[in-house]
């Protein structure tokens, strides 16, 4: 929702209810990162923005992933002792 906000703030879109619900309808995966959008692009054009991966959000996920899954290793180790 802090999406839609956002965007409802910045006059993106009309309607931050109307926003979210269609993400979550239609299971959109928003990725972290700073994004260029505006209010000429429809819900479509901004949600392909917003899910499609680019190199500054590719570099942000791996490293995310990867202490993820060092903090679950080690949560798994402590467990077994």
């Amino acid at each position: 929702m802090d999406i839609a906000k956002s965007l409802d703030a910045k006059k993106i879109i009309a309607n931050k209810y109307s926003f979210y619900l269609r993400a979550k309808l239609t299971k959109q995966n928003i990725l972290p990162g700073t994004y260029t959008v505006s209010s000429d692009m429809d819900y479509d054009a901004i949600f392909k923005v917003i899910t499609t991966p680019n190199k500054a959000t590719e570099k942000s996920t791996d490293k995310d992933v990867k202490k993820s899954t060092e903090k679950t290793k080690d949560k798994t180790t402590e467990k077994n002792k």
